[in-house]
């Protein structure tokens, strides 16, 4: 393959596969977005609220773990779009039960654990293909970027919420409307458009100038199983430390705005404006801190760093009150920065280092969809085990809710530290020896 028609290539599965995991969180951000109008319309409690997003993670949880193998044995561009449009069709019926006023709560359930399932065949599936079209020396930097795409996501979503909702004074069902037509568009062209190797029969007979594809054994070894990938190093571990800051992500991401609303009672257009600084910190945070884990070479010591500054945050928190709302400007950002780019360089770079093996003796690409499947579906469970009681947490004091999320800040910091330790000694090491 000539190195130009690689580096179109890569830019355009860049962009592709970014727009997917974007649209998706479009949908999902639109939806937190109008769950206090929700509430209003349909008389959901709090727990019911925190039901279905937390039957929504279970099934994507479970549905990663299953999307990671069907990753490795059928077509990327069959199944990513296939979750696609199946999520895409549950959240139109959404719409439809919307419109006609039908508020059975265990129908939404049911509902948002179709679209969990359906959608979990995305981020496994990106990543992998990210990991087939880039290699191993740009992956955090990249990977960071990258991963942005959920932050980027999230602020499509609520930008449409914060339009439709307060300048045309649409109703919350024309916010599902428009985000869940921006994600079956992607998903249709995905469909037609991607190539899941550079060294597919389409491009085969093209000269290969790239190092990264001029080692084409991973292709002949065969494909780990779903207990082997398990049993990789250091995959149990990230990936339940992974379940503890996903859940301190999509707690955030959840919750932030409807405490805002019904709380703290900030307007509503300075609440998007608030939800996207969280996303902006994690766009920002994930590019820096990726970037840096690129020049230490471990991953680790940063990622364990990170989650201790934010620990401090959430205990400010506690003390905030209506009349200090604005406060909030500073600590999503910050948040942003430190969780939310946590939670990008876990289930990205980390993900594809320790799928193609990288943190033992060898290669094998073939892991990576599978290990990817693995962190994303803990972290989801981990995420889905905690909505339920942050959503009753919320009805009996918002405050509870971040007490909680600092205790699962802890936890996350537990896990890691070990590593983090054992890498900046071999980081010392590695300069001591070399200067």
């Amino acid at each position: 393959m000539k190195l130009e028609t690689y580096q179109k290539w890569q830019i355009f599965i860049f962009a592709i596969s970014y727009l997917c995991i974007a649209g998706r969180h479009s949908c999902l951000e639109g939806w937190f977005m109008v769950k206090s109008d929700v509430n209003d319309d349909l008389n959901f409690s709090g727990t019911w609220l925190g039901a279905m997003d937390s039957t929504y993670l279970f099934c994507y949880a479970i549905g990663n773990y299953i999307s990671g193998v069907l990753g490795d044995l059928f077509p990327i561009h069959i199944v990513v779009p296939s979750g696609m449009i199946l999520g895409s069709l549950c959240y139109f019926i959404i719409v439809f039960l919307g419109y006609a006023n039908y508020g059975n709560p265990y129908i939404f359930v049911i509902l948002f654990g179709m679209i969990g399932f359906s959608l979990s065949t995305v981020w496994p599936c990106t990543v992998s293909l990210m990991g087939h079209w880039f290699s191993r020396k740009n992956t955090g930097k990249i990977l960071g970027l990258w991963s942005s795409n959920s932050q980027v996501g999230n602020i499509l979503g609520a930008q449409m919420a914060t339009i439709i909702l307060s300048l045309l004074n649409s109703s919350w069902e024309i916010v599902i409307i428009v985000t869940t037509i921006f994600l079956l568009s992607i998903g249709v062209i995905f469909f037609f458009t991607v190539k899941e190797r550079p060294d597919s029969k389409w491009l085969q007979n093209q000269q290969v100038l790239l190092d990264e594809e001029k080692d084409n054994s991973s292709q002949e070894q065969p494909s780990l199983s779903f207990i082997q990938a398990w049993m990789l190093p250091r995959v149990a571990v990230y990936a339940l430390t992974y379940a503890c800051v996903k859940l301190l992500n999509y707690s955030m991401l959840m919750w932030l705005p409807f405490i805002l609303d019904k709380h703290i009672n900030v307007n509503k257009n300075l609440i998007g404006a608030m939800a996207n600084l969280y996303d902006i910190g994690g766009l920002v945070g994930g590019f820096i801190f990726g970037w840096i884990t690129d020049r230490l070479g471990y991953r680790a010591p940063t990622i364990c760093s990170m989650l201790l500054g934010a620990l401090p945050i959430f205990g400010i928190i506690q003390l905030m009150t209506p009349s200090t709302w604005w406060m909030f400007f500073f600590i999503t950002f910050l948040l942003g920065c430190l969780v939310s780019a946590s939670d990008n360089l876990i289930s990205g770079a980390v993900a594809i280092d320790l799928g193609r093996g990288e943190s033992s003796i060898g290669k094998d690409e073939n892991a990576v969809a599978k290990v990817t499947g693995i962190i994303d579906g803990t972290g989801a469970l981990g995420a889905a085990s905690g909505q339920i009681f942050i959503g009753y947490l919320s009805d009996i004091d918002w405050s509870f809710l971040f007490a909680f999320m600092l205790l699962v800040n802890i936890c996350a910091v537990s896990l890691l530290v070990k590593y983090a330790i054992t890498d900046t000694r071999r980081l010392k090491k590695e300069r001591k020896n070399s200067s």
